[in-house]
């Protein structure tokens, strides 16, 4: 079964991570997978605000939780680059540092 056949509208009827890995059979990281890919290919806005409530797919009556969900994505991924800058700068001492 598809995965978005899991997933209800709204905020308020929202299903928990461990809910949807139950019914869908699939673990974690195929899940994450799969969403992705309905984002993205489908253009189905299904979100998760790490507010503990779950996901769920976002409505035009409900536009507010598909931009806080841009927000929150977009501050993920700034928080990333940082990281990554970090890390390649860590990277270049070792390597001057080894000659």
């Amino acid at each position: 079964m598809n995965i978005v056949d899991y997933i209800p509208y709204g905020h308020e009827n929202a299903i928990s991570r461990l809910k949807l890995k139950r019914l869908s059979g699939k673990d974690d990281r195929a899940m994450r997978v799969e969403i992705a890919k309905k984002r993205i290919d489908e253009k189905i806005p299904i979100v998760n605000l790490s507010d503990g409530n779950g996901y769920f797919i976002a409505t035009k009556e409900g536009k507010q939780f598909l931009e806080r969900y841009v927000k929150q994505e977009e501050k993920r991924s700034k928080e990333a680059a940082k990281n990554a800058k970090a890390c390649k700068k860590i990277l270049k001492e070792w390597e001057e540092e080894n000659g």
